[in-house]
């Protein structure tokens, strides 16, 4: 049963790392804050969690959760700006 558990987590450790990643990557281009939001709280319950997110132009706040049993996972972030770097 250790063994399933373990996997399990390693499982929401890389949803979490994934979409942490597609949240840095889609700021990048400019989305709006609500807009990129909404979409990685889509793409988290795909993959069979739950997330929360705040985006700033410079940082982003990510919490992730198993189910309702389990604690929140949080990260924060620090963004490059979008767009051109005068």
């Amino acid at each position: 049963m250790h063994s399933d558990n373990h996997t399990n987590d390693k499982a929401f450790d890389e949803a979490c790392d994934f979409i942490i990643k597609l949240g840095e990557a889609a700021q990048g281009y400019g989305s709006t804050a609500a807009r990129l939001e909404a979409y990685l709280t889509r793409m988290t319950s795909a993959l069979g969690y739950r997330g929360a997110f705040r985006i700033s132009a410079t940082e982003m706040i990510c919490a992730f959760q198993e189910d309702d049993h389990q604690p929140q996972r949080m990260h924060m972030v620090v963004l490059p700006g979008a767009g051109l770097d005068l």
